[in-house]
């Protein structure tokens, strides 16, 4: 049996599936994105990705927008060869952004952009002037980051507990902007950490649930770690995926591999 990768761009709700099959003797696979440059990216969960039943299912919910991708599957054990190969794939952005929390993506959601300021890369510097010298000397280092400040739009109560809801926790978010969004690079995704965010309302607070929220940004890596509870995981999915408690426990010997693991209908 000839493993096979199939990549499904689900765009309304911003992540490509994936789904593994026909993989063996492995009992882990690494899964990787590749874009039209040729750079590879481990896919969250993806390195390494276990196993069950010669087969894996996950999701990439930090696939960039309106770019052509393909994804690979390599085997950890054997110099990384070749398991699997998808189809080329686009998830399209339909001209709206996606503002992601990576190990939440359950959190993600497309806000309404008022500006997004290109940023500054502050210096880092020191000039110090010498006894006898006419010319100070300067001391660098590498300059920072990029640094600005977006401003969202939130139009009612939802998308409001929907921006609290992504900030709460302080983590890195993830911004996929569409591509007619010039300058970003990266293929238009950036890692931000957000600053002390402001709310500001539109009309009258206590009957109204319109504000626009400034958010000061710092670009960072890319963080590490998990992702659990994706845009969509519903007991629903659950129910529709086993028929028993003991095929589910039969299946999956921890609560996160159920979190991990039910494909969305």
């Amino acid at each position: 049996m000839v493993a096979t990768l199939t990549a499904t761009a689900r765009a309304d709700l911003g992540y490509v599936d994936l789904n593994l099959n026909g993989v063996t003797p492995q009992t882990t696979v690494g899964v990787y994105r590749i874009d039209g440059a040729g750079n590879y990216t481990a896919i969250r969960n993806g390195d390494p990705a276990p196993v069950s039943g010669q087969a894996w299912i996950g999701q990439d919910y930090e696939a960039p927008l309106d770019v052509n991708i393909y994804y690979t599957v390599r085997d950890p054990l054997a110099n990384n060869a070749v398991i699997a190969d998808s189809q080329v794939v686009n998830l399209a952005s339909g001209g709206q952004p996606w503002l992601g929390h990576p190990g939440k993506p359950s959190l993600n959601f497309r806000p309404t952009i008022g500006s997004f300021t290109p940023g500054t890369r502050a210096s880092r510097a020191a000039i110090h002037d010498v006894i006898g010298r006419t010319f100070p000397v300067a001391q660098t280092l590498r300059r920072s980051s990029l640094a600005g400040t977006m401003t969202v739009r939130l139009a009612n109560a939802a998308e409001l507990d929907a921006m609290h809801a992504i900030l709460d926790d302080g983590h890195v978010l993830l911004m996929r902007a569409p591509s007619n969004w010039v300058g970003l690079g990266n293929n238009g995704s950036r890692y931000l950490q957000i600053g002390d965010a402001e709310f500001v309302p539109l009309i009258r607070p206590l009957t109204d649930g319109r504000y626009t929220a400034t958010l000061p940004w710092t670009e960072v890596d890319r963080p590490a770690g998990l992702a659990q509870g994706g845009v969509g995981f519903r007991w629903i999915d659950v129910t529709n995926r086993y028929t028993s408690w003991l095929e589910l426990m039969a299946d999956n010997p921890a609560w996160s591999d159920v979190i991990d693991g039910v494909a969305t209908a």
